[in-house]
Order: structure tokens, then C-alpha cells, then sequence
């Protein structure tokens, strides 16, 4: 029973580290942010009681909210911008074809091919498939069957 409590911690311990990643993709440009305005107006800040739980927990809040929207604005704007500048100057990344404005469907051919490719580290493969979730977002309004159909 002794080694069955110590796997089973041992899960929910890896469980734990794995999503730490995306707690702190969240949270520490909240914090950052927080930082910065504590940093230029220190006078927003001077009811602040640092050593009291609710304002400790209204902060946390305040840090994960801030880094969620800053995570998003990162992620739908400029990632895809310089993305899609990639795809244009034909950099690593999806392969153009002759013909224009096929964004897309170019990705949703990269994607599948690279996550489908044994050779492809687990890792990469996630890494592949979080960058993938914006075009996934985009192909949703065209259509995502259609733009797997078009790749096949």
C-alpha cells in the first residue's frame, strides 16, 4: 500500500510541474506588470497592507488577470503577425504555395504533418500544438474539415 501512496503522489507531484508552465505563462507577466505600475505610480499603491491575506489574494487575482490579457494580446497579435511575416519571406514554417492568401490551409498541413511525424520529441510536440491552437482558432471560422480536406 506504501508504494501505491508514493505513485500516486508521485502523478499528481508531475501533474502539478507539468502545469506550473502554464500558471506561470499567466501569472508572471501579471506580476511584471503589477511591478511596473507599483514602479511608476507608487501612489496607487498606498493603501496596499502587504502583510493582509485579502490583499495578498485581490494582488494574485489582479497579477493573473493582467497576465492573461497581456498573454493574450502576445499570443493572437503578435505571434501570429510575426508568423504570418515568416510564411510571407518564406522562413522555417509552413511551405507557400503558388497560390496567394492560402495562410490557412498552408498551416494546417504544417500542423498535421508535424505532429503526426514519429521523430518529432514530445516537447517539440507540444510546443507544436500550443503555436497551432491560434491557427486552429482561425480555421475554426473557415472551417477546419474543409481546410484538413484541401491538405489530403
Amino acid at each position: 500500500m506504501a508504494g501505491d501512496d508514493s505513485s500516486g503522489s508521485k502523478g499528481v507531484i508531475t501533474d502539478l510541474v507539468s502545469n506550473l508552465e502554464a500558471v506561470f505563462r499567466h501569472v508572471f507577466p501579471g506580476v511584471l506588470i503589477l511591478a511596473a505600475a507599483y514602479g511608476s505610480h507608487p501612489s496607487w499603491f498606498y493603501a496596499a497592507d502587504l502583510h493582509s491575506w485579502p490583499t495578498i489574494a485581490i494582488g494574485a487575482v489582479l497579477a493573473f488577470t493582467a497576465g492573461s490579457a497581456w498573454f493574450a494580446v502576445n499570443r493572437f497579435t503578435v505571434h501570429q503577425l510575426v508568423d504570418y511575416f515568416c510564411y510571407l519571406f518564406k522562413l522555417q514554417g509552413p511551405a507557400r504555395h503558388a497560390k496567394p492568401f492560402t495562410y490557412l490551409d498552408d498551416l494546417a498541413v504544417y500542423v498535421r504533418e508535424a505532429l503526426v511525424k514519429a521523430d518529432i520529441p514530445a516537447r517539440a510536440r507540444q510546443h507544436i500544438a500550443f503555436r497551432a491552437s491560434v491557427g486552429a482558432f482561425a480555421l475554426h471560422h473557415r472551417g477546419v474539415e474543409s481546410a484538413v480536406r484541401n491538405t489530403e
